[in-house]
This record gives C-alpha cells, sequence and structure tokens, in this order.
C-alpha cells in the first residue's frame, strides 16, 4: 500500500491537472480530478476520492502532497470491501 502513496515523477499543484494520470511506484495509476472551484481530488477507483488538503510541500527528493484518506490500491480495495462490505 505504500508505494502506492508515491510516484517516480514529481508533481506540483500546479502540475495536476484535471485527469492527468500519475503512475505510482506499486504500478497502478491515480487519476487527477479537479473540481469547478479548483480543488484538486485523487480518483483511485475506491469508494471515494481523496482530496489534496495540503500541497507543494518540499523534501530533499521530492514533492509531498497530504490528502484526507488512505489511498487503497483498487486490487485491494476490492478484496476489502468483499472482505468487509461497503
Amino acid at each position: 500500500v505504500l508505494a502506492y502513496h508515491a510516484s517516480n515523477t514529481q508533481y506540483l499543484s500546479a502540475a495536476l491537472t484535471n485527469n492527468l494520470e500519475i503512475t505510482t511506484l506499486q504500478g497502478e495509476k491515480i487519476k487527477v480530478v479537479t473540481t469547478t472551484t479548483g480543488e484538486k481530488k485523487l480518483d483511485t477507483g475506491a469508494t471515494s476520492d481523496a482530496n489534496v488538503i495540503t500541497a507543494d510541500i518540499r523534501a530533499t527528493n521530492g514533492v509531498v502532497h497530504i490528502v484526507d484518506v488512505v489511498l487503497v490500491p483498487p486490487t485491494i480495495g476490492a478484496q476489502i470491501i468483499q472482505t468487509l462490505g461497503k
């Protein structure tokens, strides 16, 4: 799950455009969705989107964007829903 939270490519918030697909280190893609008010969300294919609540925290090895949920890859999410229900 940790590799699903990181990418080899650095994206500042200005580069997070609507429908941009980010390939994670885990190999699956996350799609950026921009709302009509300009807010950025991450569509992971899970039951709810992840909202970017703090963007562009620069680190020595890249940039961090804080989201409000744990990102779960769709392959694992399907198993969780099947086991625990919605």
